[in-house]
This record gives structure tokens, C-alpha cells and sequence, in this order.
């Protein structure tokens, strides 16, 4: 099995590594303005979401810089603040809590990488990472101003934007007592590699934490870092450097860390994603909570580029932003995909915020994962908050936390899509047989989630067709009922194993037939093949049924 090494602002970048299966503001800155540009207001530095969350830390003031408060959308013009925590005599943006450089454009000075698609060995240059921003004769970083286009180019401003922002995100979880990250979070910006092939340096549309340091998505971008870092990419028409939610996204990762929610993990129910997916939910909460706006990536997530390589997209694109109001429950809206189940999550925790407010839901929120591990999912993650509720606030008021979840069927939510939702929102990934390596199903790897089928009232057969892309080599696990639970001694409760016939390339189906198999049945996807993903699925009826594949009573 691979266990989630990265935490990307969308799926595109994510990357895993092996590792064995695991047993089972509000507001904005505010103060006295004073306009010192046509498109800038001064303003003095505050830490916090839009009510007390905490006591800010006693800090000495330092230097002016103009940043963008949200984004260059939800607030054109550039504002005043006051570079926090800095360290570094020659005003390099080094301080206690980040190292921020650039990663500028240089062939002399970039890492040299090689790639052999198809035997050709092409040589690649990463950009080199240095520490461009600087301040002014004034003592200021006010000269450093957005360019006129986020064009793939090196602006010290994007270290701007990314040092002040992750004070701000740093100092308002310090106000909540968290101190995980009191030391200088390596942090670059501007992200982009040199293809010799076609003469240009190459967009990296995403932003990521990663535990290592280092990341791999088609090569390895290996910048000598051997701990912890975020990092920025940006293309022709957006810099997420530029993007304070995004900002705030990816330093939460950095908070939870590696030793909580990165694992995927084989449960009674088949493979377990849901702690990655919890890892982006609290990264979408927490960002959107200190920004006091349910949207996360209106800017830097619309109209998404991905990476290109010589003008040919390589990853997903589109927009992408996220609503924590939309209305997503466990478990038709699960996808498998972190980013998208991470919503159903992340949707419950705003609505907590709406009922207790953001002070008290941010600290019962986050007093819960100071606790989760490796395997947290979400009924776990679920029953740790309301504790947290019970224990710091009225019976009342815990109660409405319970039934946050509740109404999102978060509490013992069986991993069981109705074959109708299947595709609806995301292609849904199943991976190759051996995945889990020596696992308790042999060489076959279980879906992350199983498939609803209903079948109605008088039916002896129906056919499950699934709509495919990958060579897939499947059975099923079926009974009817809850989900199908796995054992011990590669054991099982389903009462058949039924093989999916394969009648064209991009369709399976599935047979299930008897005389009394009407009602609700359960399968289990056991892929023996390749990777392959679902994008869509039907369930009909058969007038004719032929020899019954499953027994009654069961």
C-alpha cells in the first residue's frame, strides 16, 4: 500500500510513497488606515479570526510591506502591513517562524534533473531558490509590488505575499495555543522547471506541503531540503503564492504534520482514505475560518492551467474552488479523491462554526485533532469533536455539534456509494491487485468505497455495469444489506464472488440473480488487474433471468 506524502490545494500534485497498509481572519487586518498609493491602504497588524480566538503574541513590530489582504480578486487593492517576526540582519524574509525564498529562473544555477521517457533521457533544469525580496533605502518593502501579469517570471512580491500571510496563519494558531511549528517553515514560490525540448520554463500550477522536503509529479523536484516545506507554483495567469486561503491551506498541512492523517489503511469495510481526506478538510477549515469566507480558492482555483509541458497540459484544470456551505453528506458524495470527500467533512465543520461561532468552534475544532493518528477517519475524527464540545461547552451546545454530524451521516457512515452516484462528481480510482502487497484478500486490493445496488421489488436478475477506463480485471464481494465486511484469514460475510464480464473495452458488468434478491445488496470492487477508475454505473433489470448467482436466505 502508498501512504500520502503531500497535501495539495487540489489533487493534481499529490504524491505517495510505499509504506505498509496501518492496522486499523474572520475579518482582515484593521487598525488606523492611511493611504499611501492610489491602490494601497496602510494598515496596522492583527492576528486572529473575527472574534478573540486567543491571546496574539506580545511581537515587535517591523517592516512595511504591501500585500493583497485575500487575493488580487476579493481585494484588488494592495495593502500596508508590518513583516512580522523577521530575523535576518540583511532583511532576507527569514524569521522564527518561515524561511521564504524564490525559485527563480536561472539554467546556470538550477538543479540539472533527467527524465527517460520512452529511452530518450531528457535533461531538465528546476529553478534555483534564493532570497530575492529585499528591502528598500527606506528600510521597507513597499517597491515590491504585484507584476502586471502573473506571468511565469520571478517577482519578489509572491515572498511577500507568502511571508506575511504565514505570520498571520502561524499567530493565529499560536492564539489558540498550538505551537507545533514555532521554528522557520522552509517556504518557496514560484515553482517552475527549464524544458530544453521546447526552449521555455514550464508552469507548475498547484501548491503543496510535503513532509520530505522534496516532491515527485512527473520528475523529482529535489531543492536540498531535508524537512518539512510548502510549496508555490504559478502559471501564465495566476501565482497561488497569491492566494491567502491557499496560504493558510497549505500551512495547516504543515500543522497537522506527518504522524496525523497521511495514511491509507485496509479496514473491515476495504481500502481507507479518510484520513488524507480529513487532512483537507481541516486545511480548507481552517483556512476559510481565519478569512471568515466559506470559499477557498476563488482566485487561484478558478480557471485552474495544472502543469503544462511544452504547451500540453499534463494535470487537471477547471475550477476548482471549494464552498463549505454546499450541501455534501458521507456517503453519496464520496469519490475517494481527498479534495472532494475532504468537502463532506470540512462542509460539517463550517456549519459547527455557523452554530457556535468561529472563537469557540476554532478551539473545540482544533483541540480534537491535536489527538487524531495515522488512521483517524471520519467517525473517529467525528466522536473526538463532540467530546470536545461535551467537555468544554453546555449539553445544549454539544448537542448541536452532534447533530452536525448526524445530518451528514458522519457518524458510522458505511462506505457504500449508490451505483447512481458513481461518476457523478469525480472519476472514481480504484487501484491495481498487489497494492497491499501480502494483504487480507491475497493479491486482489479492495475499492475505497463499495457500490449500492437496489434492486426492485419482483426482480430475480439485474445487471451492475460499470462505465470503466483502464483495463480492469474485477470480481465482487456481494450480500445484501450493509456493506460487506472483511475478516480475518482473508474471510468475508458476503455471501458470493461474483466475476464482472468484460463485454466491451470501457464496460464490466456484474450479474446478480435469484428469486428473492430484492432489496438493497452491497458490493465489494476486488480489482486483479491494472489501475483503472469508474465513470459512471447503471443498475437494469433482466426479463429473462438465467441460473441464480446468489442463494436465498442468506
Amino acid at each position: 500500500m502508498r501512504a500520502l506524502v503531500c497535501g495539495c490545494v487540489f489533487w493534481a500534485a499529490c504524491t505517495e510513497s510505499p509504506a505498509a497498509p496501518v492496522a486499523a481572519d474572520a475579518g482582515v487586518d484593521v487598525g488606523v488606515a492611511s493611504e499611501t498609493h492610489d491602490d494601497v491602504v496602510a494598515v496596522e497588524p492583527e492576528v486572529g479570526s473575527g472574534e478573540d480566538v486567543g491571546s496574539a503574541p506580545d511581537v515587535p513590530l517591523g517592516p512595511l510591506a504591501s500585500v493583497w489582504l485575500e487575493n488580487p480578486i476579493d481585494s484588488p487593492k494592495t495593502t500596508e502591513v508590518t513583516l512580522l517576526h523577521l530575523t535576518d540582519p540583511d532583511g532576507r524574509l527569514v524569521g522564527e517562524f518561515a524561511n521564504v525564498r524564490n525559485c527563480v529562473a536561472d539554467k546556470e544555477r538550477g538543479k540539472v534533473v533527467t527524465v527517460d521517457p520512452g529511452g530518450i533521457g531528457l535533461q531538465l533544469t528546476l529553478c534555483a531558490p534564493d532570497h530575492t525580496a529585499r528591502p528598500g533605502d527606506d528600510g521597507t518593502y513597499l517597491h515590491l509590488r504585484p507584476p502586471e501579469t502573473p506571468v511565469i517570471d520571478s517577482d519578489a512580491f509572491a515572498e511577500v505575499m507568502m511571508y506575511h500571510h504565514l505570520q498571520r496563519i502561524h499567530d493565529y494558531f499560536q492564539g489558540l495555543g498550538l505551537t507545533d511549528l514555532d521554528h522557520p517553515l522552509p517556504a518557496l514560490v514560484n515553482l517552475q522547471v527549464y524544458l530544453p525540448l521546447c526552449d521555455t520554463w514550464s508552469a507548475f500550477g498547484n501548491a503543496l506541503f510535503t513532509p520530505e522536503g522534496s516532491f515527485t509529479y512527473a520528475i523529482e523536484f529535489d531543492f536540498d531540503i531535508d524537512e518539512p516545506a510548502i510549496m508555490f507554483g504559478q502559471t501564465a495567469t495566476k501565482d497561488f503564492a497569491y492566494e491567502a486561503d491557499v496560504i493558510s491551506h497549505e500551512y495547516t498541512h504543515a500543522m497537522v504534520g506527518s504522524t496525523r492523517l497521511n495514511a491509507i489503511f485496509v479496514d473491515e469495510q476495504g481500502l481507507n482514505n479518510l484520513p488524507g481526506a480529513l487532512n483537507e478538510a481541516y486545511a480548507d477549515y481552517f483556512a476559510t475560518s481565519l478569512a471568515d469566507e466559506s470559499v477557498i480558492g476563488n482566485y487561484a482555483l478558478n480557471a485552474v492551467e495544472g502543469l503544462t509541458v511544452c504547451g500540453v497540459p499534463l494535470s487537471v484544470s477547471g475550477n476548482l474552488q471549494r464552498d463549505l456551505t454546499a450541501d455534501r453528506r458521507c456517503p453519496d458524495d464520496l469519490t475517494a479523491e481527498v479534495h472532494a470527500d475532504g468537502e463532506i467533512f470540512a462542509s460539517a465543520l463550517w456549519a459547527i462554526r455557523e452554530a457556535l461561532g468561529p472563537a469557540v468552534a476554532d478551539r473545540v475544532i482544533l483541540d480534537a485533532v491535536i489527538g487524531f493518528t495515522q488512521a483517524t477517519d471520519f467517525a473517529a475524527a467525528a466522536e473526538a469533536t463532540i467530546i470536545e464540545a461535551e467537555d468544554q461547552l453546555d449539553n445544549a451546545t454539544a448537542d448541536k455539534v452532534r447533530q452536525v454530524f448526524i445530518d451528514r451521516g458522519l457518524l458510522g457512515c458505511e462506505r457504500v456509494v449508490p451505483a447512481a452516484k458513481l461518476g457523478a462528481r469525480l472519476a472514481l480510482q480504484f487501484a491495481g491487485g498487489g497494492a497491499l502487497g501480502p494483504g487480507p484478500l491475497g493479491d486482489d486490493t479492495p475499492g475505497f468505497v463499495q457500490v449500492g445496488v437496489d434492486v426492485p421489488e419482483g426482480a430475480q436478475e439485474v445487471l451492475l455495469t460499470l462505465q470503466v477506463q483502464g483495463d480492469a480485471v474485477i470480481d465482487g464481494l456481494v450480500k445484501p444489506g450493509g456493506a460487506v465486511k472483511l475478516g480475518g484469514d482473508n474471510g468475508s460475510d458476503a455471501v458470493a464472488r461474483l466475476a464482472f464480464d468484460a463485454p466491451s473495452k470501457n464496460t464490466r458488468v456484474l450479474r446478480l440473480s435469484g428469486p428473492c434478491i430484492a432489496g438493497r445488496w452491497s458490493v465489494l470492487v476486488l480489482s486483479r488487474g491494472d489501475d483503472f477508475a469508474v465513470v459512471g454505473a447503471t443498475v437494469t433489470a433482466v426479463d429473462a433471468p438465467g441460473e441464480p448467482t446468489v442463494p436465498c436466505g442468506s
